[in-house]
């Protein structure tokens, strides 16, 4: 179990339980008595985010994204909070989480700030640890966000094809990243209530803000599903005008090639009547003519645009 962060003026104590064990589990039963399914939901991540409010706590688990550069998408991150009036407990199943582990290492070597978030409420913590966190979502779009750009001039560059796998990962990071995303939204909005009735009013300034914060994060990821979605179909658009004009190009060369095959082999039949076949020069009169109705074939065909 990780160790207590410091009392400040006696006011609040957080813990933060990392890779959470059964001697953990015992520790929050035996000191806070909470609900034996609350403990048996924090054996292991949520499947859903949610806020519920008991007689004397509070009971929030939070999602976030965090972006994983092998599998070339964003992957869940949950950090579990239980509040009491007194302390706040984060659960979480990963040591590497950003958010808290900035907040954590501020408390150690910034004394204000370390006053600052833990000499009021629970529920002032909370609203510390979830807009950083919302600031560290802000900073995750920032690749998709490059990843766009690049995209855009590969396709304008004509490297369209290419961009087909790039622009299907992408779409999947942005899909995935809006699926865990979203229905945090609605978290937020029910801790503005709950948190206020357990908190009291003065928390509903700070619970509110990170509603509007949260309304950036929501802009951004909306502006980027329709971007990455503009930029499929454009490069759709120009891989298939590029396909139709090599196609084309393919069907008039069978145009004029066809033509000269016929007439090749019509001036080749060995019949009593073919003038060429006893000429000495039949072959060559055989090849300027096929060179002329090739060449009054081509400049027909580039005088109707066609080539």
């Amino acid at each position: 179990m990780s160790p207590l962060i410091p009392i400040i003026k006696n006011r609040i104590t957080w813990l933060d339980i990392i890779k959470p064990n059964q001697e953990d589990f015992e520790f929050l039963k035996r000191e806070f008595n909470f609900h034996p399914i609350i403990l048996e939901e924090l054996q292991k991540p949520s499947a859903r985010p949610k806020v519920e409010h008991y007689n004397d706590y509070l009971f929030l688990v939070y999602h976030f994204t965090i972006y994983d550069p092998l599998k070339r998408t964003s992957v869940e991150a949950e950090v579990d909070f239980l509040a009491t009036k007194d302390y706040l407990i984060t659960v979480r199943y990963e040591e590497n989480l950003e958010p808290i582990n900035k907040i954590i290492e501020k408390i150690k070597t910034d004394d204000l700030f370390k006053k600052k978030i833990l000499e009021n409420t629970p529920g002032h913590l909370i609203y510390y640890i979830l807009d950083e966190t919302i600031e560290f979502s802000l900073r995750q779009l920032v690749h998709i966000k490059e990843k766009l750009c690049d995209i855009e001039e590969e396709i304008f560059a004509g490297r369209e094809a290419k961009m087909l796998k790039e622009i299907a990962c992408l779409k999947r990071d942005i899909l995935d990243y809006r699926g865990i995303t979203k229905p945090q939204k609605l978290i937020i909005q029910s801790l503005v209530r709950v948190g206020t009735e357990f908190f009291g009013q003065n928390i509903k300034i700070y619970f509110a803000d990170l509603e509007g914060e949260f309304l950036k994060l929501e802009y951004l990821m909306d502006n980027f599903k329709e971007t990455i979605e503009s930029l499929e179909n454009t490069n759709a658009q120009l891989l298939e005008a590029k396909t139709n004009k090599v196609m084309e190009r393919f069907t008039i060369l069978a145009f004029l090639t066809f033509p000269l095959m016929i007439l090749a082999q019509i001036l080749s039949i060995n019949a009593q009547d073919n003038p060429l076949l006893e000429h000495p020069y039949g072959f060559w009169i055989m090849a300027v003519i096929i060179i002329l109705v090739m060449g009054v074939m081509f400049t027909f065909f580039k005088k109707k645009g066609w080539l």
